[in-house]
């Protein structure tokens, strides 16, 4: 998602027809919001294969930009125009994302494994949200995710929609108030989808993933002990 608004860019740019390679079940979410992009599953038959991947040492986007020849980088907003189906909550509800693909991406308690599993401070945050009037649901596709042997798991008092389809979440994104979790993939569809977004995260830079001049976003981060590492 970050790198989509680039990589059409550059379509524009050279005049010149593009391909995208990708899963699937992501063409389906994109496709009509980049109407100017071909969406492919292979590598087969193309005059030129550029590969576009995750650089720690640059701000998100940015990376994918320098791989696509572009030096001086300037933030564009990903946009998902996608139509939005009949509401399934009725109550006020917030996405909590708790899971995410790395480790190193998680927000632990600062006792370790032994408390890990309990999700302690998510719980909190979830009952904050029930005492304000605010149905707290996750979307994740696993219940735990993690580095073996450090699983983690979710917290307690939140609406389950755990393993739906892609379509489905983009659904209750859609109609949340806001976005609270990790730096993930599922943070940027919220962005891309024109919601307000926190993400909680101390391993990339505050500035790694949205600008933080970006309207609707908010960076939680700590500075005084480990970040940016």
């Amino acid at each position: 998602i970050a790198a989509i608004p680039y990589i059409d860019k550059y379509k524009s740019d050279n005049d010149i027809n593009v391909s995208v390679k990708m899963n699937k079940k992501y063409i389906n979410v994109i496709k009509d919001s980049y109407p100017n992009l071909n969406y492919v599953n292979h590598e087969n038959g193309f005059d030129k294969i550029i590969p576009v991947s995750y650089n720690f040492h640059s701000r998100l986007q940015e990376g994918f930009a320098l791989d696509l020849g572009y030096n001086n980088w300037k933030y564009i907003k990903p946009n998902l125009n996608i139509k939005s189906k009949k509401r399934k909550i009725k109550e006020k509800y917030a996405i909590i994302n708790v899971h995410s693909t790395a480790q190193l991406k998680y927000w632990n308690h600062p006792d370790g494994k032994k408390v890990r599993n309990k999700a302690l401070y998510w719980t909190e945050l979830c009952n904050m949200l029930k005492d304000n009037g605010i149905t707290p649901i996750i979307v994740e596709l696993n219940e735990k995710w993690g580095a073996p042997p450090y699983y983690n798991d979710l917290p307690k008092g939140f609406i389950n929609k755990i393993g739906k389809p892609l379509e489905e979440v983009v659904n209750y994104v859609q109609h949340a108030e806001f976005f609270i979790g990790l730096s993930s993939g599922l943070a940027w569809l919220a962005h891309a989808l024109n919601k307000k977004v926190a993400i909680i995260a101390n391993f990339t830079d505050k500035e790694h993933e949205i600008p933080l001049s970006e309207s609707n976003y908010k960076r939680i981060n700590n500075e005084l002990v480990c970040n940016g590492c």
